[in-house]
């Protein structure tokens, strides 16, 4: 059950980091389409801004695909790096979700709930104690 659900949230990730990078990439097209511009400033210089914030974004996104698809693969826990990155990234997805929320429709915003959850639940899963293989406790 733990493979699954890190890969399930390996997956999620990826595919939300596609959608959120995608849709930025479409907006910064429309950006240099209409030749958009705020307080003077050149459409080129904001429609590159946007991508680049799309390219950031996706990669911040995507990032935790990578240590879910080890832990999942070796059958180890995650380390100290890996458990921040994710712990950061739940932290943008809720904030992802509350801007989807006010923006978008509520399929949109289904679909950030669901990586969460999956990205909540791998987390979870990981720090489950596990039993050790010692042998029997010793009775004082």
């Amino acid at each position: 059950m733990r493979t699954l659900v890190l890969l399930l949230a390996a997956i999620g990730t990826v595919v939300e980091a596609a959608v959120f990078g995608g849709v930025l990439y479409v907006l910064g097209a429309v950006i240099g389409a209409y030749s958009m511009s705020m307080d003077g400033m050149p459409a080129a210089r904001g429609q590159l801004a946007v991508w680049i914030i799309a390219a950031v974004l996706a990669l911040v996104l995507a990032a935790p695909a990578v240590p879910l698809v080890a832990a999942a693969i070796r059958g180890r826990p995650f380390g100290r790096p890996a458990r921040g990155l994710i712990i950061g990234v739940l932290v943008l997805d809720a904030i992802l979700g509350i801007v989807v929320e006010l923006i978008s429709g509520e399929l949109a915003f289904v679909g950030v709930l669901a990586v969460f959850t999956v990205l909540l639940l791998a987390l979870l899963a990981d720090s489950a104690p596990r039993s050790r293989q010692a042998g029997p406790v010793p009775v004082a």
